[in-house]
């Protein structure tokens, strides 16, 4: 079975079983199974970078209000005081580091 790679892989072709309503045949699945992933999780990755930047500042923080959201119905302690306590030193820890780094690299 020949394996889809770069060249000849299309977007069609990528998306071609999934938009099936039912897979029909063997080689159907042998097709599928044979891709090569790694360039499908390229085709991915570039996908979501062109469209976090194509986002405006607005959607960002709406997008990040929604994680935020998520966040707390997934771990309701994630505002207690004690949580938002150690988080702050572990900023705090952070911008130290990044004090110490840059004084190190700009002497």
């Amino acid at each position: 079975m020949k394996r889809l790679s770069w060249p000849n892989l299309t977007r069609s072709s990528v998306l071609s079983i999934e938009t099936r309503s039912s897979v029909s045949e063997a080689s159907d699945i042998l097709v599928y199974v044979s891709r090569d992933w790694s360039v499908l999780a390229a085709m991915k990755e570039a996908s979501w970078l062109a469209r976090q930047r194509s986002r405006t500042p607005q959607e960002r923080l709406e997008a990040a209000a929604r994680l935020r959201d998520w966040a707390h119905q997934v771990h309701s302690e994630a505002d207690a005081n004690s949580s938002r306590t150690a988080d702050l030193a572990n900023h705090a820890r952070l911008a130290s580091m990044f004090r110490l780094a840059d004084a190190w690299l700009t002497r």
